[in-house]
């Protein structure tokens, strides 16, 4: 009975037909899901979005996009993104419910530059032309915690560039002399993560202008701060 019960779901799976021309918005992808499965198949009696497996917690969850940013031909710039923090231009290739830790973001760094050196170049056939597209894949839209576990900082009170801890780069020692690692320049630098710390500073500067010491380790001085 169950071996009957999935030929007939696998044959109505066959009959859908799926267009792969256009697709929905980040935001709204999930608004149809129930239309992109037949009939015969699809569930009753649960309501959506609140069907539970025991093995699956979907607490958290690790997704890899792709932002498509601009189409270039002999240096000259033919289309580019006017928003590329927009979810409009950008489409998920990899979603996990899983929980995001040093050892996951490494895997999938890997996993997705592995896939990216066996890309091959997109042909058209356009109005009687032939087109032909390269692919150059960059890995930036990341936050500082996924440069940490990439470059094997184990710290977030050190640099992923230069691997100085917070105390060496306030006294503005060895900052000059301090090897860069060049390759990290591909993560390019994040406004937003640049504005929270440089507030998150000024909070911890106000908090301890009255002790005038970074940290707060005697039972008065932390009275002090707490209030």
């Amino acid at each position: 009975m169950v071996e009957a019960a999935a030929a007939i779901n696998k044959e109505n799976i066959r009959s859908m037909v799926y267009s792969l021309d256009s697709y929905p918005k980040l935001n709204s992808f999930l608004e149809s899901v129930d239309e992109d499965v037949p009939e015969p198949s699809r569930s009753s009696g649960l309501p959506k979005y609140k069907q539970k497996a025991e093995e699956i917690n979907d607490a958290s969850v690790f997704m890899i996009s792709l932002v498509l940013i601009k189409l270039v031909s002999n240096d000259q710039i033919l289309w580019q993104n006017p928003r590329t923090l927009s979810t409009q231009f950008s489409r998920p290739i990899r979603f996990q419910i899983t929980k995001e830790t040093t050892e996951v973001s490494a895997t999938e760094k890997e996993y997705v530059e592995a896939r990216v050196r066996t890309l091959t170049n997109t042909k058209l056939h356009v109005c009687e032309i032939d087109f032909e597209i390269s692919h150059t894949l960059l890995f930036t839209m990341v936050d500082d915690q996924v440069c940490n576990a990439v470059t094997g900082t184990t710290s977030t009170q050190k640099c992923y560039i230069c691997k100085l801890s917070s105390k060496v780069l306030k006294t503005f020692k060895k900052v000059g002399a301090a090897p860069l690692n060049r390759s990290t320049y591909q993560f390019g630098l994040f406004s937003l993560q640049g504005w929270i710390r440089r507030f998150q500073f000024l909070l911890h500067l106000l908090y301890k202008l009255p002790l005038k010491t970074w940290q707060a380790r005697r039972k008065e001085a932390k009275g002090i701060v707490s209030q």
